[in-house]
């Protein structure tokens, strides 16, 4: 993210600001805690049929989580997020999508005191409007296939879905975010409408044969299919330029199995 002089870690809807060693007290120079904030808690059907409506029927009682799987500093206590993929879980070696219907979406958030409050939120959608969901894209050896929440009923994949996990704003006003499907980086307007997929080149035909709603741009190095299982892009930062932005692995390449410690930036 920009640089600044506090490092922030959001964990799920918390935000706590860690001071530098350089700033804490001689005596010991493990960053402490300053100040954290939280978010109440979110109904998730009520909090997405607000953008979407009617989207969800049943959320299975269950509450928004992951608002800040990514984030971005606009402002003095203001930041953009960006929720994941929403509820999954595993039962044995299926994995399970609790609200299949569920779409990741930007959240505009303020801390004021030792709260969070969402000024706005945005649903991703394809260019034409529609949801893109939270589910895996198509078949890929080593994924597994997506489950109900019974872990019995298979359900369908979504060319157009995305597992969002990092995001930036640029000066024109669009968001990009990054993926772990692909993994892919995504451009989006300002209104949260995909406008572009940047994928691995040899998995582009792969989408657009899927059916992805949105122009898809095979400009990512090939090497980069070969991320682990749910290990694509984890993050994204906007250089001070304004128009370069940078991209991390969240493990090392299934090639690079001889060095697990080195991971990828682009």
């Amino acid at each position: 993210m920009r640089t600044n002089r506090r490092i922030l870690l959001l964990l799920l809807s918390f935000v706590v600001v860690l001071v530098p060693a350089a700033e804490a007290s001689a005596a010991d120079h493990r960053p402490v805690v300053s100040k954290s904030a939280a978010l109440p808690s979110l109904d998730l059907k009520q909090f997405q049929n607000a953008n979407l409506p009617g989207s969800i029927a049943n959320d299975r009682g269950l509450h928004v989580g992951s608002i800040g799987s990514g984030m971005f500093r606009v402002g003095d206590n203001q930041y953009w997020m960006v929720t994941d993929r929403g509820p999954t879980t595993e039962v044995g070696d299926r994995k399970t999508f609790l609200v299949p219907r569920f779409t990741p979406a930007l959240v505009l958030v303020r801390v004021s005191g030792g709260g969070l409050t969402i000024e706005r939120s945005i649903a991703i959608t394809t260019g034409s409007g529609r949801p893109v969901t939270g589910l895996p894209n198509f078949r890929r050896s080593g994924d597994p296939a997506p489950y109900a929440g019974d872990a019995k009923t298979r359900i369908g994949y979504n060319a157009n879905g995305l597992d969002t996990e990092g995001v930036v704003r640029t000066p024109d006003g669009h968001f990009w975010v990054v993926d772990e499907y692909g993994p892919s980086i995504v451009e989006l307007d300002a209104n949260g409408h995909v406008l572009k997929r940047v994928v691995p080149s040899n998995l582009a035909d792969d989408y657009r044969r899927a059916g992805a709603a949105d122009p898809v741009s095979g400009a990512l190095p090939s090497e980069f299919a070969k991320r682990r299982t749910n290990r694509g892009f984890e993050d994204i930062a906007l250089l001070p330029d304004g128009k370069t932005v940078v991209v991390a692995l969240q493990s090392a390449l299934v090639s690079d199995d001889k060095d697990r410690l080195i991971t990828r930036l682009l």
